[in-house]
């Protein structure tokens, strides 16, 4: 599997705090079959090369457990106006992870999604059954529709954001509104057992070509630039 968002990343955001956390979380990670691992710490000023830097360190503790480290970051909405250009998922595609981080979507926040869709960029929101509500789908089928995409927590079909947010990915599954399930990993705990206990989950309630395509192929051809 390959984890399109994880906090991995040591002493650089709300994720892991020390070079020892990471290599603790990336042993976890593989025993819960994680192959590849994008590592998309929450965006701030001069972000990128810290991430290069500390990518570099973390790389042959990865490869001792069959894992191969990605950069990446998670932008809050807010902060896309500010830039010129933007940190992609896997450094080789033009995929941008988005925290909406708004009570609602309005028109001014669709006209920027779609102008950074114009330069190219694709748009990953991340975990929007944490974000929105049912009263928000039409708009979310209305941003699928426009080809951005929609990645949700593995947590939360295991309730560990809510009743409300459980029930609320499941709905997005059954409007064909998600396109990747990932980690969103901020601690160990993130890694024990939380993913295969998710793909268990969404195999026996939504299918295993569902399963495999959600876990395995988009990330993928997203990786790849073919999605």
């Amino acid at each position: 599997m390959i984890d399109i968002h994880s906090h991995l990343l040591y002493d650089i955001d709300d994720g892991s705090q020390s070079f020892e956390s990471s290599i603790a979380m990336l042993e976890a990670a593989e025993k819960d079959g994680v192959s590849s691992i994008i590592l998309s710490p929450h965006f701030s000023s001069g972000i990128a090369e810290e991430i290069q830097e500390k990518i570099e360190k973390l790389r042959p503790k990865a490869a001792k457990f069959n894992i191969e480290l990605f950069s990446g970051c998670e932008y809050d909405f807010s902060h896309l106006s500010m830039q010129d250009e933007l940190i992609t998922l896997g450094g080789k595609n033009k995929f941008v992870l988005v925290d909406f981080c708004l009570p609602f979507i309005s028109h001014i926040a669709l006209n920027l999604l779609f102008n950074w869709q114009s330069k190219g960029y694709k748009i990953i929101i991340a975990h929007p059954e944490r974000l929105f509500c049912k009263d928000d789908l039409p708009v979310l089928k209305d941003l699928a529709d426009a080809n951005i995409y929609f990645q949700l927590n593995a947590g939360s079909f295991r309730g560990d954001y809510g009743r409300k947010v459980r029930r609320f990915a499941k709905t997005m599954i059954k409007k064909g509104l998600c396109h990747f399930i990932a980690s969103d990993a901020h601690s160990l705990k993130d890694y024990n057992g939380q993913i295969p206990s998710c793909r268990k989950y969404i195999a026996r309630h939504y299918g295993t070509d569902f399963e495999k395509n959600i876990f395995e192929d988009n990330p993928q051809k997203m990786l790849a630039g073919k999605l």
